[in-house]
């Protein structure tokens, strides 16, 4: 028999375990495949979505509800992107300041070189944590 599983739903229980759908089919005793189609199409048999409610400490009811919305504007989805903003504001404040003290002399050329060079290599590694970890959160999913 064809049940019905809200396939948001699923993929936020998966996601706030931070299951992999590989680490999910494994502790259910159900193939990747199983999961993924699942995750797709939103429907699975019966004995797939008890295994689902049980592996995941969640009711029959949670996975089926079609009232559950995942939020566009969620947190999580946007870290990346927060992050590189914050970077990215803070290396246009930082040049300004630095460039601003050069006009005005309070900074002499070569130290103000110094510094935007040494503000540009912590953004740069800054950008590349953060893409970094958010590649790594993205495989997870």
């Amino acid at each position: 028999m064809r049940e019905n599983i809200n396939s948001e739903a699923l993929k936020r229980f998966r996601r706030e375990k931070s299951w992999s759908q590989e680490k999910l089919a494994n502790a259910a005793g159900l193939s990747l495949r199983t999961i993924q189609r699942v995750e797709n199409t939103g429907i699975a048999s019966l004995e797939t979505k008890l295994a689902l409610s049980s592996t995941l400490n969640v009711s029959i009811e949670q996975l089926s509800s079609s009232a559950f919305t995942l939020s566009p504007f969620s947190l999580s989805q946007y870290k990346a992107r927060y992050g590189y903003l914050g970077a990215g504001l803070g290396l246009l404040f930082a040049y300004s300041g630095i460039v601003s003290g050069v006009f005005l002399s309070n900074v002499s050329y070569g130290d103000g070189g110094v510094w935007l060079g040494a503000v540009g290599a912590f953004i740069g590694l800054s950008f590349g944590f953060i893409g970094v970890v958010a590649k790594r959160a993205k495989s997870n999913t």
